[in-house]
């Protein structure tokens, strides 16, 4: 599981921001043949089945495999243009920064350094998004369906993630998440302490093997 994570990591630097020489299409796509060569300079031992073994177990969607063809589906920072069908959707959410929600509430919603705008379908995955971002991220909730109904479309890249180009303040708001984010940071800090008492168990363990 290690190695797939550092592979699915390099994947969507490659396939997102830098892919070193393949060819790409407007649609996002490189030949999984020439993703291969670029991955064996790093993972020598890597073939095709590993790769769509990445694909297949990334929970958030991230990769599309057509054919010989591989793509990340969203969080382009170089210029291609996946398409992908229109979002059938009430409720979006974004999470982010205290500052940076103000300007957001503010300007609107743009892509900043990608291709375009990333809203997660539940909130849970937006909160996990802005505690990258913040210790104590701010979700906003976007009114789809308003959006939509106004002319600002709105695709589904994923289950879990839908892009758009921009969102006008008008359709976004502020939740008052009530402890949500702090219970879940606790239930974070409470499994990482679990897992620190767990490591000192065992080289307790093992130091008793030794004796």
């Amino acid at each position: 599981m290690r190695n797939e994570v550092r592979v699915s990591k390099y994947m969507a630097f490659l396939l997102r921001h830098d892919p070193k020489g393949m060819q790409i299409s407007e649609q996002g796509f490189v030949s999984l043949s020439d993703l291969l060569k670029v991955l064996r300079e790093r993972f020598p031992w890597i073939d095709a089945p590993y790769v769509r073994q990445v694909v297949r177990h990334d929970v958030r969607g991230r990769y599309q495999i057509v054919d010989d063809g591989i793509r990340a589906r969203y969080g382009h920072s170089i210029d291609v243009k996946p398409q992908f069908p229109a979002a059938e959707v009430d409720r979006l959410y974004h999470g982010t920064s205290e500052a940076a929600a103000e300007q957001i509430l503010r300007d609107g919603m743009r892509p900043m350094g990608r291709q375009r705008v990333h809203l997660s379908v539940n909130m849970d995955d937006a909160i996990g998004v802005g505690k990258r971002r913040a210790f104590q991220p701010v979700v906003l909730e976007i009114d789809a369906r308003q959006a939509i109904q106004e002319g600002i479309r709105i695709e589904k890249a994923s289950d879990r993630i839908c892009v758009t180009d921009y969102v006008p303040p008008r359709f976004i708001k502020r939740l008052d998440l009530d402890g949500r984010v702090g219970n879940c940071i606790r239930g974070n800090e409470h499994q990482a302490q679990e897992k620190k008492s767990f490591r000192t168990q065992a080289r307790q363990s093992c130091r008793q093997d030794t004796r």
